[in-house]
């Protein structure tokens, strides 16, 4: 098994404000909060938004699908891309 496969969500967290710099960092590059940031930590919970832009502002490093298991099996099915969003359908049926 993979360290990525081992490692918690807030594991991950951390892993992406260390990339960052910082909390704040991450959290003006996801256009989010310092406290969303720091909620999401502490609680191990992370939107499929936040886990989106984590996966994007850390090119990958951070795989949203280590964030949101329940959401995506690999990180290639992390939808980064606006046009991602707006064809769930289409990617089912791929």
């Amino acid at each position: 098994m993979s360290d990525l496969a081992q490692e918690t969500v807030r594991d991950a967290i951390q892993r992406a404000v260390d990339l960052k710099g910082s909390e704040e960092k991450l959290a003006v590059a996801c256009g989010v909060t310092q406290s969303a940031i720091s909620k999401a930590k502490l609680t191990g919970r992370i939107s499929d938004r936040l886990a989106i832009a984590i996966h994007r502002v850390t090119d990958g490093d951070v795989p949203g699908n280590v964030l949101r298991r329940d959401l995506w099996r690999l990180p290639e099915h992390v939808p980064v891309n606006a046009d991602d969003h707006a064809q769930p359908e289409a990617q089912a049926a791929q």
